[in-house]
This record gives structure tokens, C-alpha cells and sequence, in this order.
């Protein structure tokens, strides 16, 4: 026998399971197209129901004021009226269904959102039959009230005029009660002596007495039987004041209200209602804070451009070191105030250190360097300020030391764009220098490295360009610097202004300010910072990179946190 080949296994297997997995994928979009589909559906539904009672409701309500409104004119129409409105109220309740009839079977079926309008339909039809019907019975009780006869006012009418006669009577009761006692009085033994004539006068009045005092009885009961008459018409009176039961419009509502408190529920267990209705939850507060975050650095930036920037503009310079030398040498020679020099970077350097000089320099710029002499690590480039020399990264440096005059070429090994520059300070000339384009510093055993910090919190200048210390590096050194694709030097003169964020350092003689960039569309889209640094001073330098990196931004909002690390670093003067 011969055996199944291997890969006609994997084909049945691998096209087996490709045909298992269309099947779960078309079950699954199935079910999800039926789940929403049936979400679009109770939404629907949920809205038919929704507007509808909105609409039963205020229409319920406009009936039933007007319903009080005509009960309270018909309480005084005649019977005849009463009879023939009754009439015309009992056809019409009798000749409406229960609800209104409509095929469930007809064809097309009907989809939901038809029967919910049909639910609608019939809980008006509910709620007008039942307003009819509480027309019909208070207009039946009203009838019947007049039926009695007890009409209030009539029934109070009578009332007085049995009071009268009854005080009437009494009155002549009292009357014959006093002359039978004065009969009494004047003759005790002959109005009980038969045959006299105070006898005969006593037993006429006793007999006048007698007749008045049984009218006294009648009238008193008259107006008793009279009273009692009038209370039953006053509160038949009372009742027929017209109400609509709510109550009962309510119970009318019912159906409609218990098939709206379902649809709603069967939303809410739906699977799209559940995924959406968080969603939209939180969506208005997104977009509020998405509008926040677009609209607030637009304002801030407005505030800036046109408020503190011309502010500042008009503010005095900033001067680090008045007293320093602004003297500056570079391998293409001293720079000479007034003028600018020739280029003074390269992709590589080569720096020539003596018996008495010590070089620290960053290991990836290390390109070469003779086997003699000593090398080893400096952990930090100045302890008076190990801070500044970490943020700025200016740790683990190479430091070389020689007993004869060696050259070591400096270059970046890992930036092609890179170019290095050195700048030599003599003895009292001041650098002000951004340690983040420092890699390295050549300085004599006996004169160690120096670095002063000068901070200016006072100066309006130092809080809107977020820079609040200054660096100083004092001569003799020779700073070994980088830059994007080449470092310049240039002399201040009368007056130069330069992008702040190519600025790299300044002679501490100078005067240094800001100046708010020329055109505001450019500082809104981050294609300029708002300001420029300017520089004055006839004996003075300033030096920056030509093609600017650090610190530059992108984009209306900056940075983001990257943005942020830099402005701190920048208030310290890194």
C-alpha cells in the first residue's frame, strides 16, 4: 500500500481550516449585523414610544382641561340638555372598541416601528374613550342630583321660611304661656272654681295654649325635616364639582408606558447599546478637552506674540560680566571684533596638548590618540556643579594626560552631520555656554577648569525665554564644541540678533535681550521661536550652530513632555 503523500495533508488540513475559519467569520458577521440591526430597530421603537407618550400626554392634558371647563358651564343646563348629551356620549363610547382594530396579519407585515405607532394610536384611543366615560358618569350624578329635586338654593328658601313660622309660633306660645300665668297669679282658687268667670277665661286660654303649643311642635319639626333636606342638597351640590381622575388616565397610559420601560430595557442589554452608550458618554467631554488642548496654546501664544513680548522688547539689556574680556581664538586665528571670522568647524579637529595640559573629552568623540601618556576616567566634568554636568551629559569623560606634546583628532563617531569647533578663552576672557554643545575642555594642571554661575530672577528677559542662570566659562580654556553641520562665530558689533534656539554661548561682556520674531503666523506653528536673542558690545562674540537642533519645535502645541524636560533644563542654563 502506498502511504498519503505529506503534503497533500497539509493541503486538506491548511484549506480545512481556512474553510472553518470563513464559516466563523461569516457566523460572526452575522450575528453582529443581526445585533445591529436590532439595536436600529428598538432605537426606533424606543423613539416612536418616547415622542408619543410625550405627545398622549399633552394631548391627555389639553382634553381634560377643556372636559373641566364644559362640566363647569353644564351644571346649570336643563335636564333636557343633560338627557341628549348623556345620549350622544353612550353612542359614541359604545360604538369605540376596546382598541383600535388593525390586521397584525396583513401583508407586508408590519415592521416594529409601525407597531409602535399602533401602540401610540391605541393609548389615545384609550385615553379619549376614557375622558368620555368620566364625562358621561359625572353628567349621569348631575341628573340624578336634579332628579331629587334638592336644589340648593330652593331647599334654603324653604328653610327660612319654616324658621320664620316657627319663630312666629313660639312667640304666640310664649304669649299665651305669660297670660295664663298671670290668670294664676290674680285668681289661684277661681280658675280652677267651675262656674266663675276666671275659670271659664282660664280653660279657653288653657285650650288656645294647648292648640299654639302643637303648632310650636309642627313648625319645629317642619323646619328639622327642612334642615336635614337642605344639608343632603349641599352635599349633593359638593360632589358634582367636576375632577378628572387621574388615576384613571393613568391606568389608560399603562400599556404604553410598560411597553416603552421594555424597549428600553431590551436596549440596554443589547450589545451595541452597551459599547456605544459609554462611548457617548464620555465623548462631549472629549471633544471638550481636544477643543481645549487645540484652543489653549493659541490663546497662550496671542498672549505672548502681542502682550509680553512688546513688553520686554522695551526693557533693559541683560549684562553677565561687564568687567570680562571679550577676546576669543579659534585654530583659524583670534576673532577680531568688528568682523567675521573665517570658518572655524570641521568634521574632525585635531588638538595638540602639552606636559601641562589635561584634556577631558567625550568618549564617542574620541577618534584617535598616541599609546603614550596616561588615560582615565572623569566621572563628572566640575564638582562644583555635578548637576549641570549630569543633565547636561557631561559624565564618564576621557581624560588624557601626556608628558610630551601629543595631538588627538577629535570627531563625532556616531553623527554624520556633526561638526567640532574649538574656542579658546585667554586668561580673564568669559564665555557665557549652553553645556549641551560642550564635548570636551583642554585647561593647564595648575589652572583648573572654571565655571561661575550668575543667575538674573529679576530680569523679565530671563522669565519669558525661560532662562533664568547663566554659565559662565573663564579662561585659560579651550572649549571643544559641537554643531549641527558646522559652528560660527560671529562679533556683535552694533547689534545682532540670531534664532535663540541656534545660540550655543556669548561673550559675558555683552549685552544681552530679546526680540520678538518679526511675522506671528511662523511662531504659531512653531516654525520660529517668539524670540530672538540680540547682542550688543563693540568687544564681543557670539557663537551658534548653523543648523539648529535642541530646542527647536514642531507644531502649534511643542514637545509635549520632551518640550517641557527642555524648558527645565533651559531655566538652569543646560
Amino acid at each position: 500500500m502506498h502511504s498519503v503523500p505529506q503534503s497533500l495533508i497539509r493541503f486538506i488540513v491548511r484549506h480545512t481550516l481556512t474553510f472553518l475559519l470563513v464559516v466563523a467569520v461569516l457566523l460572526a458577521g452575522k450575528w453582529v449585523l443581526a445585533e445591529l440591526q436590532a439595536f436600529k430597530s428598538l432605537q426606533t421603537d424606543v423613539a416612536t414610544l418616547t415622542s408619543g407618550a410625550q405627545l398622549v400626554d399633552v394631548y391627555g392634558a389639553d382634553q381634560a382641561r377643556d372636559l373641566a371647563s364644559r362640566m363647569t358651564a353644564v351644571r346649570h343646563a336643563s335636564i333636557e340638555k343633560l338627557d341628549a348629551r348623556i345620549g350622544a356620549l353612550n353612542q359614541n363610547i359604545q360604538a369605540r372598541p376596546d382598541a383600535p382594530w388593525l390586521a397584525m396579519l396583513s401583508f407586508p407585515l408590519p415592521s416594529g416601528s409601525q407597531l409602535a405607532e399602533r401602540m401610540v394610536t391605541s393609548s389615545r384611543h384609550a385615553v379619549e374613550t376614557e375622558l368620555l366615560t368620566q364625562e358621561r358618569d359625572y353628567l349621569t350624578q348631575l341628573r340624578a342630583a336634579i332628579d331629587t329635586g334638592l336644589n340648593q338654593k330652593a331647599a334654603y328658601e324653604k328653610l327660612e321660611r319654616l324658621r320664620l313660622e316657627h319663630v312666629a309660633a313660639y312667640q304666640a306660645l310664649q304669649a299665651s304661656a305669660r297670660q295664663l300665668e298671670e290668670i294664676k297669679q290674680q285668681s289661684p282658687l277661681k280658675a280652677h272654681l267651675p262656674g266663675t268667670f276666671e275659670y271659664r277665661k282660664f280653660s279657653v286660654l288653657s285650650e288656645t295654649h294647648q292648640k299654639l303649643r302643637d303648632r310650636n311642635a309642627l313648625a319645629y319639626q317642619a323646619f328639622q325635616v327642612q334642615k336635614t333636606a337642605a344639608g343632603r342638597a349641599a352635599t349633593i351640590q359638593a360632589v358634582a364639582q367636576f375632577s378628572v381622575n387621574q388615576v384613571r388616565i393613568d391606568a389608560a397610559m399603562k400599556p404604553l408606558r410598560d411597553s416603552l420601560a421594555q424597549g428600553k430595557a431590551a436596549s440596554a442589554q443589547n450589545w451595541f447599546a452597551r459599547a456605544s452608550d459609554p462611548v457617548m458618554a464620555v465623548v462631549p467631554t472629549a471633544a471638550l478637552v481636544v477643543l481645549s488642548m487645540l484652543l489653549t496654546p493659541f490663546l497662550i501664544k496671542l498672549v505672548f506674540y502681542f502682550v509680553l513680548a512688546p513688553l520686554a522688547a522695551r526693557l533693559g539689556a541683560i549684562f553677565v560680566d561687564r568687567r570680562a574680556s571679550g577676546a576669543l581664538t579659534t585654530p583659524a586665528g583670534s576673532a577680531k571684533p568688528g568682523t567675521d571670522g573665517p570658518r572655524i568647524s570641521a568634521v574632525s579637529q585635531t588638538v595638540t596638548i602639552g606636559r601641562d595640559d589635561e584634556l577631558l573629552v567625550h568618549a564617542d568623540y574620541l577618534q584617535s590618540a598616541s599609546v603614550g601618556g596616561s588615560k582615565d576616567t572623569k566621572w563628572i566634568l566640575d564638582w562644583s556643579c555635578p548637576l549641570t554636568s549630569m543633565a547636561a551629559g557631561l559624565v564618564a569623560l576621557t581624560r588624557i594626560r601626556t608628558d610630551q606634546t601629543e595631538s588627538v583628532v577629535i570627531s563625532s563617531t556616531d553623527d554624520p552631520l556633526s561638526e567640532i569647533a574649538l574656542l579658546s578663552l585667554p586668561e580673564g576672557a568669559a564665555l557665557v555656554f549652553q553645556p549641551r554643545g560642550l564635548i570636551g575642555v583642554v585647561y593647564r594642571h595648575n589652572q583648573p577648569l572654571t565655571i561661575t554661575r550668575h543667575w538674573r530672577l529679576g530680569s523679565l528677559h530671563g522669565w519669558l525665554t525661560l532662562q533664568l542662570r547663566y554659565l559662565v566659562f573663564r579662561g585659560p580654556v579651550t572649549l571643544i564644541v559641537k554643531g549641527c553641520r558646522g559652528v560660527k562665530v560671529e562679533a556683535a558689533g552694533n547689534g545682532r540678533s540670531i534664532s535663540q534656539s541656534a545660540t550655543l554661548g556669548f561673550s559675558a561682556n555683552l549685552a544681552y535681550s530679546t526680540i520678538r520674531c518679526e511675522t506671528f503666523f511662523p511662531y504659531l506653528t512653531g516654525k520660529q521661536a517668539l524670540f530672538q536673542d540680540r547682542f550688543d558690545g563693540p568687544s564681543g562674540f557670539y557663537v551658534y550652530e548653523e543648523t539648529p537642533g535642541a530646542g527647536k519645535r514642531s507644531g502649534i502645541a511643542g514637545r509635549g513632555l520632551a518640550g517641557l524636560t527642555d524648558s527645565v533644563l533651559k531655566v538652569f542654563g543646560i
